[in-house]
């Protein structure tokens, strides 16, 4: 007879084994819950943390960063807002979180790149009315670094030019030189005729004083033109700025390049002859002092001359020898020699001077008074704890840059708002970075005054009109020409001059509040050629002009700073950007510092829950009452 009961042990076995996978599936999801209410705690608790953030920045800049003050701190932070959260955890049996920071991103970090998500982010839903100018950034930018590049090119040309024309002058003084030993030669000449012995010696003595002289006068040539040369190799070694050129201009700046190519051939014969010429002299030296010993001679026998003692043929034959041996000394008359209008060529001098040491004074509004504000606590700037931007982070593309642009512009102030904050001229830093606002203003102008010049000289090299002027007005100044390329020289100095002389008055005009076209029309030129030689009265003229209309061809000050911030590097900007934010926030919580300004930030959060379901399977020993969870979460503005 069979035992009963097998199938109840058969079922019983069967339910406890169903009864411990279901717990264990419980157990499992409950176990998933459980890392999910983690995640959100760990979520709402850094939400909650970068609610926090610095309102008064908010305000003011339209900024979010949390101020930051060490590790400790922002982990309490973090324990208190999730342990908020944790109370309301029901029945997964979760501990109070524990939060570690795996890494933390300040907005000084990464050469500024946070700074540039934040304006990029907040003009999403603040389009500005962008110039149509910027439409193609591309372009424009393009457009404002050749004819910045043109203007530098030209400038160093200008400089070849200015020492050229100073080698003349220096030529027209070893002319002279020759011009005075020729004399002297000649009236030694007439000493001999007249046997005048006395006065032979002395004009002889001066002429080997005056090859000593032109000795001299040579060397100081040499010197200045061996400066001549190396500004040239200089400046033809600048291929960079010679590739950013456009077309045309490029033309321009060859054909000057070939004009000083042919000027340094004709000037390197030049230094043969005039090396050859002082070896001459040199040569000479000697059979001069020998005239001279005869001379000498003939002095002391005319001394002992009397009727006792009559030498008057020994006296004679001297002088016939004397006669003889001046004439074989070969002395050079001239060598040819520019004829200059010295006030002219001063008055361009004067003219690129005043441009490159007084543009301030000379644009300045008859109406304003300069800025003498200056940074303080300089050593505190963010631009002084500066970070290269790693190699996974994208620059800022140019569109991008352009919506920055208009960000800063609509938060900050520059010379023609006439507004006052840590620094009066912001824009101004933004481009060049000094410590006043004086050195502010004067640097951003004289990048200013490059581009527009540059803008003006593309105008004039395709104006024949007034490249005719500029030959006309150079051909005056040269007059009679040593080297017919040196005309050429002017010509293209002259050519340079102008162009920077009209940026001048663009400049005093935008600072007016007046607009300026980017391209030039002819009938947009305020000067011809001749006017340059008396720019200042034109200067005085412009502050009480009626404004130009406005139009979509016209542009003000603010126009042309947004394109000189193209021209910047982006990083640089950023920089400059925040120490203007750090100034003026200081003014309201004076311990505000922009590197301790959090941007984002990634932790990890340690946190035990106690298990439930499982405790019905399993027995005490295999110590499962309580497991680690552990979870990363990442907040950015």
């Amino acid at each position: 007879m069979r035992k009963r009961g097998s199938v109840s042990v058969f079922l019983a076995l069967i339910l406890m084994c169903m009864i411990s996978l279901t717990m264990l599936m419980l157990e499992s999801a409950r176990t998933s819950g459980a890392r999910w209410q983690a995640q959100n705690i760990a979520v709402a608790g850094v939400d909650s943390l970068f609610s926090e953030y610095n309102i008064k920045l908010w305000k003011r800049y339209k900024i979010c960063l949390l101020e930051y003050i060490d590790d400790n701190d922002i982990k309490e932070c973090l324990n208190t807002y999730a342990s908020s959260y944790n109370t309301v955890s029901g029945n997964y049996f979760l501990s109070f979180p524990d939060f570690d920071i795996n890494e933390k991103k300040m907005i000084t970090d990464e050469g500024g790149a946070y700074l540039e998500k934040e304006i990029t982010e907040l003009m999403k839903y603040n389009i500005p009315i962008i110039n149509n100018i910027f439409s193609a950034p591309d372009t424009l930018l393009s457009d404002a670094e050749s004819a910045d590049s043109s203007s530098k090119l030209a400038s160093d040309f200008d400089d070849i030019s200015e020492y050229a024309l100073d080698l003349e002058e220096r030529m027209k003084k070893i002319t002279e030189k020759l011009s005075d030993i020729s004399k002297k030669y000649e009236e030694a000449r007439e000493d001999i005729s007249s046997e005048r012995a006395d006065d032979f010696v002395r004009k002889a003595d001066d002429i080997l004083k005056a090859i000593g002289g032109l000795g001299k006068e040579i060397g100081k040539y040499k010197k200045e033109a061996e400066k001549t040369r190396k500004k040239i190799e200089d400046v033809y070694g600048r291929d960079e700025d010679f590739e950013k050129v456009k077309d045309e201009a490029k033309d321009s700046l060859e054909t000057t390049r070939n004009a000083y190519d042919m000027y340094k051939t004709e000037h390197e014969k030049r230094l043969a002859e005039l090396d050859a010429l002082l070896a001459q002299y040199e040569g000479q030296k000697q059979a001069i002092q020998t005239c001279i010993d005869t001379a000498e001679e003939i002095r002391k026998l005319e001394s002992d001359n009397d009727e006792e003692n009559d030498r008057s043929s020994e006296i004679a034959d001297l002088y016939e020898m004397l006669k003889n041996d001046w004439e074989l000394i070969d002395i050079k008359k001239e060598l040819p020699s520019s004829e200059i209008d010295e006030e002219k060529k001063q008055k361009l001098y004067d003219l690129k001077k005043l441009i490159d040491e007084g543009l301030l004074e000379l644009v300045l509004p008859k109406d304003r008074q300069l800025s003498e504000l200056s940074i303080q606590d300089e050593a505190e700037l963010p631009s002084k704890f500066k970070t290269k931007r790693s190699s996974t982070l994208k620059k800022a593309d140019l569109k991008d840059r352009v919506i920055i642009n208009e960000y800063m512009d609509i938060f900050l102030n520059d010379f023609t708002d006439n507004k006052s904050n840590s620094l009066s001229y912001e824009k101004e830093y933004l481009i060049a970075g000094k410590g006043s606002d004086r050195d502010n203003l004067g640097e951003t102008l004289s990048q200013l005054l490059l581009l527009r010049a540059g803008l003006n000289y593309l105008h004039i090299i395709k104006d024949s009109k007034k490249l005719d002027e500029a030959k006309v007005l150079a051909t005056t100044i040269m007059g009679m020409c040593a080297l017919p390329e040196l005309t050429f020289l002017l010509e293209f100095f002259i050519i340079s001059l102008w162009s920077f002389a009209e940026a001048v008055i663009d400049i005093k005009k935008l600072l007016s509040g007046a607009e300026v076209p980017f391209i030039k029309q002819a009938k947009d030129f305020e000067l011809r050629a001749e006017d340059i030689l008396s720019l200042q009265s034109r200067l005085d003229s412009i502050g009480s002009e009626e404004k130009e209309k406005e139009g979509k061809e016209f542009f003000t000050y603010n126009t042309y700073l947004k394109i000189l911030l193209l021209m910047q590097n982006q990083e640089d900007v950023n920089y400059r950007f925040m120490d203007i934010v750090q100034m003026n926030m200081k003014k309201e919580d004076n311990n505000i510092k922009m590197r301790n300004m959090l941007y984002a930030l990634d932790v990890k959060m340690n946190i035990e829950s106690s298990r439930f379901f499982s405790a019905f399977v399993y027995e005490d020993g295999f110590n499962l009452d309580e497991f680690k969870i552990e979870v990363n979460t990442q907040r950015a503005y």
